[in-house]
């Protein structure tokens, strides 16, 4: 098997179990640093960001918050096992959703939503809403 190696990641990975002095998925509330980490679409819950340092050519990742601001996984998986219908309705993560979605169209930047069960209650239906504000495709 051939390994990947990445030198600048080096410290980052030689630190680990150590606390780190800074987060860089961290973005913080105030985007006037956003050109300078790369974030290039800010939602309500969720960012993306580029890849500074890639392992493959595609220089794009998306970073998202799975869960509402203070409920935990725990709290999340109690609420709505079996995920069977959507519990707990987020209209402007969807929002954010179709947004992304829309701009990696237009920017014909490939982009992949990867959607959990702890963000409403349902996955498939989360993601049948979000398909539902998207536009129709040209044909």
């Amino acid at each position: 098997m051939d390994f990947v190696w990445s030198p600048w990641r080096y410290h980052y990975i030689a630190s680990a179990g150590k606390t780190p002095s800074s987060c860089v998925f961290c973005i913080g509330e105030d985007p006037s640093r956003d050109a300078d980490r790369l974030v290039v679409f800010r939602g309500v819950h969720n960012f993306v960001i580029l890849n500074l340092f890639p392992y493959t050519s595609g220089h794009f990742m998306v970073a998202r918050a799975l869960l509402r601001p203070g409920r935990s996984y725990d709290e999340a998986v109690d609420a709505f096992a079996p995920y069977d219908r959507i519990q707990d309705p987020n209209p402007e993560l969807r929002r954010d959703l179709a947004r992304l979605v829309e701009t990696a169209v237009r920017t014909r930047i490939p982009a992949y939503l990867l959607v959990n069960n702890r963000a409403e209650g349902s996955a498939p239906l989360t993601i049948a809403e979000v398909a539902r504000l998207l536009p129709e495709p040209d044909r």
